[in-house]
């Protein structure tokens, strides 16, 4: 982010560029300035609604405890995420500092921790209801909740080393050009590697537990179904919610990748400069948007969490 095009004096349009600058600058204040920092804020709210709901359930179950996992890694994305946009709101008004810029810098880099918990507990997540559902007898046996969370710190830490020592060299070292040229690419080529291998995890076992789920609804039609057959077909729907809310955030992103692989003049310079920083302000956009549905998912379909929170909202 360079701070000094976000307000500028004066639109001077280049010939061939994708989307010109006067609706960059508009685009930029509508989103970056106003609508981020309220879904930050919204956001926020909702991480803490999220944890102190579950922590208030109980944390006796497998499910309970990946989803309380979840929800602190949301509330920790989406403090950073407020802060960050505080930093931008402050720097498009011009109130540079080395301060505002250092916390900037230090946000984006934190923002890579609990976006890749997120990621990995809903990956854990999708994988063990499609368990659930494959092996609905031995399940408890296999998949303990105990060993769920092994998992989750298991694939979180790999990814944190590997983004901590990136970083590391990229920015804290002195090295030479060249190392840091290097370790950008590792860092690049780890987090696409992994985010697109868990994503299409996610994505199949999505797949696998909507066909699940239609198969469940019509044994319900054909039979009376009992309350723990309904309940579990609850709980599917609900996962299902999730994992499509997650995968559907995360198209920016996709787009982003997409672009960059089939345009070879994409990035932040010539004719798709402005465009790169759009796709990047929907990406911004759509993290706190993510954490916030969640909890709607939560509230409409997830009786337990109802209740509990209309109980201690009500006190």
């Amino acid at each position: 982010m360079d701070a000094s095009t976000t307000y500028p004096s004066a639109f001077v349009e280049e010939p061939g560029v994708i989307i010109a600058s006067v609706t960059y600058y508009y685009l930029n204040l509508g989103l970056r300035v106003i609508v981020n920092p309220v879904l930050a804020v919204l956001a926020l709210c909702a991480a803490i609604i999220n944890v102190v709901t579950f922590a208030r359930i109980g944390l006796n179950k497998g499910i309970n405890q990946s989803l309380f996992v979840l929800s602190l890694s949301d509330f920790v994305l989406a403090a950073l995420l407020l802060v960050g946009n505080l930093c931008y709101i402050l720097l498009w008004f011009r109130i540079q500092s080395m301060g505002l810029l250092s916390t900037l810098k230090i946000v984006l880099w934190l923002v890579n921790y609990p976006n890749t918990s997120s990621i990995v507990v809903t990956t854990v997540i999708a994988v063990v209801r499609c368990l659930c559902v494959v092996m609905p007898l031995s399940f408890r046996s296999v998949v303990t909740d105990c060993r769920q969370l092994v998992i989750i710190a298991f694939c979180s830490c790999i990814g944190f080393s590997v983004i901590l020592y990136c970083q590391f060299i990229m920015s804290i070292l002195q090295t030479s050009i060249t190392v840091r040229k290097n370790a950008n690419v590792l860092f690049n080529i780890f987090r696409n590697t992994f985010f697109y291998i868990l994503l299409l995890i996610i994505i199949v076992s999505m797949v696998f537990l909507t066909l699940a789920l239609k198969k469940s609804a019509k044994f319900q039609i054909k039979s009376a179904a009992n309350s723990s057959i309904k309940r579990e077909a609850q709980v599917i729907k609900t996962m299902i919610l999730i994992l499509v809310i997650f995968v559907t955030c995360n198209i920016p992103l996709i787009l982003l990748s997409v672009l960059r692989l089939v345009l070879p003049t994409f990035g932040s310079t010539g004719q798709y400069r402005n465009v790169e920083e759009v796709v990047d302000m929907l990406i911004a956009l759509s993290l706190p948007l993510n954490i916030g549905l969640n909890t709607f998912v939560y509230l409409a379909y997830n009786s337990r969490f109802r209740n509990t929170f209309l109980s201690w909202n009500s006190k």
